[in-house]
């Protein structure tokens, strides 16, 4: 077992034993969907965990200068949602919420409208918990410290944030996701530079170290681009670890101090489909 450090979503709390998560099954293959940046816009793709390099076409959404992506979302009718902070001039906020739909004539996005304490404010990242429920971070639109952690309500074309709790300044919070046992990880990464996989407990209002996170022998500097549980509670990162310039697929195991490599996936964010499949998945 590791000794982890834990914290209140409001002080640090001492040192504390990780449980470690959830046992990886079988690792079964899985389809992810993937969105890739490409010069004026954004490729739009299916993947399977057993050959990610083999990706299919669900298509093209224009891309805008003044916008940076930082995470995929499933809305509650399993619609894929692409989640941006917008670098540019301020106008009415700086988080955008693109829900994207899919007919014969190929994707297009439409915006949701969002509700947040600060137009300076941008939604990081939505998971879903329940039907209607989700959790959520939220940032300054640069995505830096400090990060709250948030309840939201998707509901009538409006992201709208309902409660939320600070989680500790010292740190950079990203990649939630939620594993059907109903535990919640994260990646985070100190002052120091370290990437670690931390444990979310929404009832006792604790993070928890579970592990670092490393390639070939070495701790992680920058972090993953995306995380994912699968329904058999597999872990899966998206990261460039080596720095050539082109993500891989890499699945995290408790029992492994590496992450461990799948194959290339040149994409920039991966998120499970939902059950439903929803409009991407049809």
């Amino acid at each position: 077992m590791l000794k982890v450090r834990m914290f209140r979503f409001a002080a640090v709390a001492g040192v504390a034993i990780a449980t470690g998560f959830a046992a990886l099954g079988s690792a079964c293959a899985i389809e992810l969907l993937g969105i890739r940046a490409e010069g004026q816009r954004y490729r739009v793709v299916t993947v399977n965990t057993d050959s990610p390099q083999l990706v299919r076409d669900l298509g093209f959404l224009p891309a805008r200068a003044d916008e940076r992506l930082l995470s995929l979302a499933l809305l509650p009718d399993d619609s894929l949602a692409m989640l941006f902070s917008v670098t540019g001039s301020v106008t009415d906020s700086r988080s955008r919420v693109l829900e994207l739909t899919r007919s014969a004539s190929g994707l297009a996005g439409n915006p949701l409208a969002t509700s947040l304490p600060d137009a300076d404010d941008a939604i990081v990242q939505l998971v879903p918990m329940e039907t209607g429920r989700y959790i959520g971070l939220v940032s300054e639109f640069r995505d830096v410290p400090p990060y709250l952690l948030g309840e939201f309500t998707i509901e009538a074309g409006k992201v709208a944030l309902a409660s939320f709790k600070s989680l500790p300044e010292e740190a950079r919070y990203a990649n939630l996701t939620h594993c059907p046992n109903d535990k919640i990880y994260a990646t985070s990464m100190s002052n120091e530079g370290a990437t670690e996989l931390v444990e979310v407990n929404l009832k006792e209002n604790t993070i928890a170290t579970v592990q670092l996170l490393a390639y070939n022998g070495v701790g992680l500097n920058r972090d993953v681009n995306s995380l994912v549980c699968a329904p058999d509670g597999t872990l899966y990162a998206l990261a460039d670890p080596a720095k050539v310039g082109v993500n891989s697929l890499f699945r995290i195991d408790s029992n492994e101090a590496d992450l461990i490599g799948l194959g290339r996936l040149d994409v920039d964010r991966i998120v499970l489909p939902g059950l439903g499949r929803g409009v991407l998945g049809q």
